[in-house]
């Protein structure tokens, strides 16, 4: 059995690595047909107390079906992480997780977009690694990272650096670390995603449609510059800041 799973996990090696790959060979050692529409998962657990391989697989193959995958392949790599893909019948993509469903305590799950054939498969688990780093170095408490959403910031997120840099540029006194600050970046960033509507800000944030107004004002104010000046900028500062908290506010963070 150790032979066998290590003959599938070098196949698919292969296959990430873009190393040419018969399609029915696959499917002969995996039991899984890559010419079809693929979605990738990868699942891991916070700690290794929680780390369970069979736990882990069987949170992506309860994802992956209730996703209506009639077809999965998953593999476990080390005991804290496993690989997961899935794949209609008919062709149709494989609905990812939502965030509004709960898996198991401790357990994490990024997501790639749907994929067609050879290629797909790797790009798909490509873009669920991206959206694993994002993950790991997440100051947020969810669970599902998906790519579909995380696509800019896990590519502006790869030099942390350059990505403090850009927040403070962009925020100004808007970066700093406090309750006041967050509460400022919050409803702005909340502001600018209703496109700028003072009435859904304030439904969604449960506060007073003037403490909106007030808060926005008070934002311009300590970021130095209209929220129209570069407000698509200004718009991915908020959701970095959002996403890494200290990692990108502070100028002395390193990654947890």
């Amino acid at each position: 059995m150790t032979s066998s799973a290590a003959v599938r996990m070098e196949l698919v090696q292969d296959v990430l690595d873009g190393k040419p790959v018969a399609a029915d060979h696959a499917h002969r050692v995996l039991g899984y047909d890559l010419t079809r529409r693929h979605t990738a998962l990868v699942v891991w657990a916070d700690d290794l107390e929680q780390a369970d391989p069979g736990r882990l697989a069987g949170c992506a193959e309860q994802l992956l079906r209730a996703g209506g995958a009639t077809g999965t392949l998953i593999l476990p790599v080390g005991r804290q992480r496993v690989w997961a893909w899935g794949s209609s019948v008919r062709g149709a993509s494989v609905t990812p997780p939502t965030s509004t469903g709960t898996p198991l305590s401790g357990i994490r799950v990024a997501v790639g977009l749907p994929a067609s054939g050879v290629e797909g498969f790797a790009l798909s688990h490509h873009q669920a690694l991206d959206a694993v780093r994002v993950g790991m170095l997440s100051r947020t408490d969810r669970w599902l990272f998906d790519y579909a959403e995380l696509d800019v910031i896990a590519m502006l997120s790869t030099r942390l650096d350059e990505a403090r840099r850009f927040v403070h540029r962009e925020l100004g006194g808007l970066a700093g670390s406090g309750e006041p600050a967050t509460t400022l970046r919050t409803t702005l960033k909340c502001y600018l995603d209703t496109e700028r509507s003072l009435n859904a800000t304030a439904e969604l944030l449960h506060v007073a449609r003037n403490t909106v107004a007030y808060r926005i004002q008070r934002a311009e104010q300590l970021r130095g510059r209209e929220i129209k000046v570069r407000r698509m900028h200004l718009q991915v500062a908020l959701a970095l800041a959002e996403e890494f908290g200290d990692l990108v506010l502070s100028e002395q963070a390193t990654p947890r």
